[in-house]
């Protein structure tokens, strides 16, 4: 094994865990951002990787360029809308979906994380285009075709602090987050 980590580079990630919190009975996942962001033909891609109970668990956030900034009509807050594709990297992000399955306390057929997921983003008054220099937060919107399958969750990047949050919304979701992460809308 340890042949195979010095031939395929190692995953520094394994040493870092992620930091699972479940606060006022919501299920969040602090992950270490494993490698420095990279562009992107179409934004930024960020690294989301460590450990849970002795397994690598993550999955890579690819933060589209183009956002569209909408402000309050009161001029309170600013909003800025766009997309993220969340994608698999391998048995780290089907181990994420499972390890997510489980702290949600919901059953889904067994099934590896889609390749990727587009989803409709919001920055809740921070700008992700500045995500190399500041935290953002976000909400992301899991839309499909199919009646029921709505979902929304948190996606908190700060670059500069090395982390990426995958944060609950509303517990009614949680199937439905696990079934965006596997199954086509």
């Amino acid at each position: 094994m340890g042949i195979l980590a010095a031939i395929f580079g190692g995953s520094k990630a394994g040493a870092n865990p992620v930091r699972v919190s479940s606060e006022d009975g919501f299920a969040d996942l602090d992950f270490p951002l494993a490698a420095d962001p990279q562009s992107t033909r179409v934004g930024q891609r960020l690294l989301a990787q460590g450990t849970y109970k002795g397994r690598e668990v993550g999955f890579a956030a690819e933060i589209h360029g183009e956002w569209v900034e909408k402000t309050l009509d009161d001029k309170s807050a600013t909003f800025y809308w766009g997309q993220v594709t969340l994608r698999s990297i391998g048995e780290p992000s089907n181990n994420f979906v499972e390890v997510l399955s489980k702290l949600y306390g919901v059953t889904s057929k067994s099934a590896p994380m889609l390749a990727e997921i587009t989803a409709q983003a919001v920055g809740l008054a921070d700008d992700p285009r500045r995500l190399l220099e500041a935290p953002v937060r976000m909400k992301l919107f899991f839309h499909s075709e199919i009646e029921g399958r709505y979902a929304e969750v948190f996606l908190n990047l700060d670059v500069p602090g090395r982390v990426v949050q995958f944060h609950e919304k509303d517990q009614e979701y949680r199937q439905n987050v696990v079934r965006a992460l596997r199954e086509r809308a």
